[in-house]
């Protein structure tokens, strides 16, 4: 570990191979648009700049953390639900529902997640032929009907 040059000491060259580096493991492991690349190099060179103490200032990264999302969705906010999936705003992958991928994966409960894209508190984040499809198959089993001589509410003779 004696071997291994403090942070502060990192030339410019080594924190742009630094970003390279990390921006080359993000994007094997998650997919992005090709025009949000740049952004994401900046925001990581950044990073290690305030890191080293340099001229980034945190306020600037807490200001843009604190206003919401710091890349561009995938698709529109309003148009991320669609008929057979929903598509993710953080990642741009697509699920039947979004619930748990979102607790799982970026840590954020449906109602930070619908605040930080902006969408209505009673949008569903579900896939449309997903929640009909559910609809449907609780109907054939009988669920929510209230019937005579079924379930818990009957009466004993």
């Amino acid at each position: 570990m004696a071997d291994q040059p403090d942070v502060d000491t990192f030339p410019d060259a080594t924190l742009i191979e630094l970003t390279a580096g990390v921006v080359q493991s993000y994007l094997n492991n998650n997919q992005m648009q090709p025009d949000q690349v740049p952004n994401l190099m900046q925001e990581v060179h950044d990073k290690f700049t305030q890191l080293q103490g340099g001229t980034a200032s945190a306020e600037a990264s807490s200001t843009a953390e604190a206003t919401g999302p710091q890349h561009a969705p995938p698709v529109k906010p309003k148009n991320s639900v669609r008929k057979n999936d929903v598509v993710c705003l953080e990642c741009g992958k697509t699920y039947k529902t979004l619930k748990r991928h979102l607790r799982t994966e970026h840590g954020l409960e449906e109602n930070d997640y619908k605040a930080r894209w902006d969408l209505p508190a009673s949008m569903k984040l579900v896939a449309k032929s997903y929640s009909e499809q559910r609809s449907q198959m609780a109907k054939d089993l009988g669920l929510g009907e209230k019937s005579a001589g079924r379930g818990r509410g009957r009466k004993k003779a």
